[in-house]
Formats: structure tokens, sequence, C-alpha cells
């Protein structure tokens, strides 16, 4: 099919590049709150000279000025090409689509499942009896703030804070000895919390790492993909590494790993009330108790998109993008042969590149960063865009 269109957060996600190619010709554009309007993207903060907050999606204010600006791109490509079509990042994005082009919107999940599975209240409720998660409370949050300014927490008990929304570490506050020794931080985090909302309290368990985990789901197949590996900085920022050890990890959590993301793909592939096709995403943390927990969904493309599609074409195989349209529409697709070449729970090893003022990709020195033991090289993206890694597959096992 020709005439695709994406929609979602960043150029840099439609682009499946090593450098400034285009994934080929799968898309012949892209509108995009970040971007540079260029290679057939057109990019709110380019055209606006406006850069939004990031989870646009929570903030009413900045979903209506987005809702607007997609509108009338969408418009405006159909008006050009009348068989246009449109491939959202998630349900959200797909509600950017003008009512009357709804029709032309490609591999879209029901967003009534999206926003269940999106809910970390939620999640935790429909999965408890399926999959592992530290002990936790719902607390009101003129409750948490009590609690943090007598030393419940963290003296008493270490936790993590979560809003029921929230992705790539917004709406997470980590509550340990370590970062609330900080005053600075200590009355930031208090601040941060809003006094009749409530909170998900899980208990802090010390890990070894935290994951996402890819899953591809179709009518017939769940495959487990390899892993990005979350680090948050000293700021609670998120960045995506690519875990070196990870296989160094004990046999019996990759274990556990595994049967949590096909107990999670199975129930998505086979429910009827919370059915999902596509990508999937659910989160881990590898406990230094030697327990695998799930944290929450990510029913969607993750912040990581760019990088598994870079595993992907280094293996000489189709997009994540492509992959995703045969998961919905092809109920004969049998995945088995071509992803063979990517192993669940991989290694993978990459040089970063970073893009010039000019958005041309440019090779960088990889970050290198040792936590624990463990090599890792990080992955850093500035405002959204600009930082990626070019992944290259190893042949040994």
């Amino acid at each position: 099919m020709k005439n695709i269109y994406y929609i979602g957060y960043r150029q840099g996600d439609a682009e499946a590049s090593f450098y400034n190619q285009t994934m080929d010709g799968y898309f012949a554009g892209s509108i995009t709150e970040l971007g540079n309007n260029k290679r057939g993207n057109i990019a709110h903060n380019a055209t606006t000279r406006i850069q939004l907050s990031q989870n646009v999606e929570f903030d009413e204010r900045n979903t209506k000025i987005m809702r607007e600006f997609f509108n009338e791109k969408c418009r405006e490509i159909v008006a050009k090409v009348p068989d246009a079509y449109f491939y959202p990042y998630s349900p959200v994005y797909a509600s950017y689509v003008p009512p009357e082009l709804q029709d032309r919107i490609l591999c879209c999940n029901n967003p009534k499942v999206f926003a269940v599975l999106d809910s970390k209240f939620q999640f935790r409720k429909i999965f408890e009896d399926v999959l592992p998660f530290a002990p936790y409370e719902y607390v009101i949050g003129s409750e948490i703030i009590k609690r943090l300014k007598n030393g419940t927490y963290p003296e008493q008990k270490e936790v993590v804070i979560q809003r029921d929304y929230g992705s790539g570490g917004f709406g997470t506050l980590v509550i340990n000895k370590k970062y609330f020794a900080n005053e600075a931080f200590k009355a930031r985090s208090i601040k941060e919390i809003y006094p009749r909302e409530t909170y998900l309290v899980s208990d802090y368990i010390e890990s070894l790492c935290s994951t996402s985990l890819h899953l591809l789901v179709s009518n017939n197949e769940v495959h487990i993909m390899p892993s990005v590996v979350h680090r948050y900085t000293e700021h609670h920022k998120l960045d995506y590494v690519e875990f070196k050890a990870f296989t160094k990890l004990p046999r019996e959590m990759l274990k556990q790993a595994y049967d949590c993301g096909r107990k999670f793909g199975e129930f998505v592939r086979t429910s009827k009330k919370y059915r999902m096709r596509g990508w999937v995403h659910v989160d881990l943390l590898f406990g230094k108790d030697g327990k695998v927990y799930a944290m929450e969904a990510n029913p969607r493309f993750g912040g990581e998109i760019g990088l598994e599609n870079r595993v992907f074409r280094a293996a000489g195989l189709e997009s994540v993008f492509e992959y995703n349209y045969r998961a919905f529409y092809d109920e004969k697709t049998d995945f088995s042969a071509g992803l063979k070449k990517i192993k669940p729970l991989g290694i993978y090893r990459h040089a970063v590149v970073e893009r010039n003022a000019d958005g041309e990709l440019v090779s960088v020195e990889a970050d290198n960063v040792n936590r624990e033991g463990f090599d890792m090289t990080l992955i850093r993206e500035e405002d959204g865009m600009y930082t990626h890694s070019v992944y290259e597959l190893q042949t040994e096992d």
C-alpha cells in the first residue's frame, strides 16, 4: 500500500534510517509534534516554533492545540493525495485525525482497550492473578505529603509513587534514602504531589535493571523481541540503554522475564475484552532478590521504536511498521522464519549517531556507563529526536 503517512510524536520514529534514508519509501511522509519539516515531515515545533510538553495526551490545552494542528495537516494531505492513509503511533494520535477521515486510519487498536491497559491502576487490577507485582496500595496525595514530611517515606519505608497515567518517567517519583537526602529533590518531590489525586504507591525494590519487553502479537502468534533497558538519570529523566551484560543475569530470572512476556502476550492475543494486535510492551524490573516484577503495560509503539527498528534493519528484515501492519491484517502471517534471526532477550552492539543542526545524522562516540558492575551504553534523546542508536546484530549465540 502506498501513500501511508505516519502520525505521532517524533519524526525520528518514522525514519527507520541508517543516516538519512527514510524507510525505503514505506511512509510517504509524516505529521509529528517534533521534527524538522524535511524528508516529507510536517512538524508542529518546526511549523509554529513552539515545543509543547512531552505528555501532551494528559494536558487538555496541549491536546486541543495538537488536535487542531493534526486535523488541518491531515486535510491538507488528503486534498493533495486523495488515497492517503494515516498510520498512528497510538490511539491518542489516531484521535487527532479529523472525524471525516477516521476510516483512513491503519493499525489502531480499540481506544477503550488502550486507555484501560495504559492505566497503571487498571493494569494491576486486570493482571493481578497473571503477572507478579511488587506490594502496592492506593494512597491519596494529601496522605502521601504527610508521610513524606513526617519521615514515614523513606525513613521507615522506601517507595515508588506513581500517577495513574504517565510515560518515560513522567508521573513517577522514586522515594528512597539516597534521593531524599538531597534537600532540593525532597522539596520538589513534595511539591509535585497533588493533594486530591490518588496515587499508586509500591514498595521500592532494589534492582539490577528494568526493561521494556517488546512483543509482536498477531492472530496466531506472540513473538518476544529483544529488550531495551531503562536507566533513570539523577534528574529522573529516562534514558534508554542497550544492556551488554543482559544475559549475564541469572538464567532463572531471564526465564521469569520470558514467562511474564508470554503470559501478557497470550492474554491480549486471546482475550475478547482486551484484545490487542501489533506491538505491545510490558515493563519489567529485575530485583536483587532474584525475582522479576511487572510494572506497567505500553499498549502501543514505545519510545524505543527507533532502536527496535534498527535491530530489524541490521538483521535484513522489514521495518517494525511493516511487521505491525501484517500483525493487524494478514491472518495467515507466519513471522517465525524472519524473526528467528532476532532472539528473545538477545544481545546487540551498536554505535551511537547524532543529528546535527541541519537534521543530518553524524557519528559520535558512545557514552559508556558502568552501574553496579554491569556495562551499559547510554542512548540519549534530546528534544525527543536528536540522538539515536544504530544496532549491529551479533552473529554469535
